[in-house]
C-alpha cells in the first residue's frame, strides 16, 4: 500500500512540474 502512495506522489510531482513548465512558457510568450 505504501509503495503505491510513493509512486502516485512521484507521478503527481512530475506531472505538476511539467504543467508548470508549459504554463510559464505560455506566460512568457504573451
Amino acid at each position: 500500500m505504501r509503495k503505491i502512495v510513493d509512486v502516485t506522489r512521484k507521478a503527481v510531482e512530475e506531472t505538476a512540474n511539467r504543467v508548470l513548465e508549459v504554463y510559464y512558457k505560455e506566460l512568457c510568450n504573451c
